[in-house]
């Protein structure tokens, strides 16, 4: 009997310029996330292959105009 590991990491690629269809990362920068779960024989440690796999980036944030406020002395 097949005894399968669903392994998963998220990783972000990571571009310093920014570009059409990429979003905000949040270290800085622009990119895109990567959601990978990858299939392991548990008998034999071998990989089975890719199980799924998804792409994403966020959608860009409008920040409010910083106000600057004034202190009397």
């Amino acid at each position: 009997e097949l005894q399968l590991l669903a392994i998963s990491d998220t990783t972000d690629f990571n571009f310093k310029s920014a570009r059409e269809g990429l979003g905000p990362l949040g270290a800085g920068g622009h990119g895109f996330f990567f959601h990978a779960v990858l299939g392991i024989n548990a008998g034999t440690r071998l990989p089975v292959g890719l199980l799924a796999f998804e792409t994403w980036a966020r959608a860009e944030e409008r920040r409010p105009a910083a106000r600057r406020v004034l202190q009397k002395p």
